[in-house]
């Protein structure tokens, strides 16, 4: 169940490569393509010892990108984030950063470290 106001990010990922059992043609089996597999038997499996778990560094420095609109119930309003102003205000209503409108914009990008700032969140401290 998803906690409102809360970001999950993880630190620990494990990668595995999948591929596509012997004797399956591609239109079976191809992960790779919009298809997906037509015979139960050539699902994508794990190739034998590709499984590998690493840790992300400076998990903080990882950005977001946000997109968000703005519909009126009452008008006919309707602004996307590249038409508006706007603020990152910290958990004491302090200006963190300024957005500012941009008709290139394909979304405002925050660090997980901006995040935890105006969440007055210090992941090195006690």
């Amino acid at each position: 169940m998803a906690e409102e106001g809360a970001i999950f990010a993880s630190t620990r990922l494990t990668l595995s490569q999948f591929g596509s059992p012997v004797g399956c043609n591609a239109s079976q089996a191809d992960i790779f393509t919009s298809e997906l597999p037509t015979v139960s038997s050539c699902l994508p499996t794990q190739v034998n010892g590709t499984k590998k778990a690493f840790f992300v560094a400076d998990i903080d420095n990882y950005t977001f990108r946000i997109e968000h609109t703005v519909l009126g119930k009452e008008t006919q309003l309707s602004l996307r984030n590249a038409d508006m102003s706007g603020k990152l205000l910290g958990a004491d209503g302090s200006t963190l950063r300024d957005f500012t409108p941009d008709s290139e914009s394909k979304g405002d990008i925050i660090s997980l470290n901006e995040f935890l700032q105006a969440a007055n969140v210090d992941l090195d401290g006690a």
